[in-house]
């Protein structure tokens, strides 16, 4: 039974929004600002590829979504994932959201995506430096770390060493018992 009669003074009077159900008070909480709790995060995305940026919140009422790029309104980016590249934009900027809901809105952190051009890995032909020592000279400008890898039969593959982006070529000196081998760069 839910009782609504009472008038201030009277002794079962709440506050506005409260009510007794069957003998007991119940009180909303106070609706607040939505909180974000992940994202949107800064991304470096290869030319001709996509992505999604993305923004995780907390909120007691309905929110609402916007999209920012470089200080402009994206108008029909208005969820909680932002598909890139977005229509009519290029991909690089610097982004943000702003979060909604009845009590007011909150805005995110900027998250800065950047571009990067596919330049393939090269790897030299391995050169005998001293006994049982190879060098490999690795270059790898694309933006992207991968694995060097040996194998002696061109099936099983082990891992050597994870290389990551350098502007400079890097040479590796490596032991090895074995006359015969072959090297690859795979993606990680």
């Amino acid at each position: 039974m839910i009782d609504a009669q009472h008038e201030p003074g009277d002794d079962a009077y709440l506050e506005p929004f409260s009510f007794l159900l069957d003998n007991v008070a119940f009180t909303p909480s106070k609706p607040t600002l939505p909180s974000i709790l992940d994202g949107p995060f800064d991304a470096a995305i290869r030319v001709g590829e996509g992505k999604r940026l993305f923004v995780h919140v907390q909120s007691q009422t309905p929110v609402s979504y916007q999209w920012w790029k470089d200080g402009r309104i994206l108008p029909t980016a208005t969820r909680s994932t932002l598909p890139l590249p977005y229509p009519g934009e290029d991909l690089g900027g610097s982004y943000r959201v702003q979060v909604s809901n009845r009590v007011g809105s909150v805005d995110s952190a900027v998250a800065t995506v950047t571009e990067f051009e596919a330049v393939p890995p090269k790897l030299s032909q391995p050169r005998w430096v001293a006994p049982g020592r190879v060098a490999i000279t690795v270059s790898l400008d694309g933006g992207q770390p991968f694995v060097l890898e040996r194998s002696m039969d061109l099936k099983d593959w082990k891992t050597v060493r994870v290389l990551e982006p350098q502007a400079q070529p890097l040479t590796l000196e490596l032991e090895t018992a074995e006359l015969h081998q072959f090297f690859r760069l795979s993606e990680l």
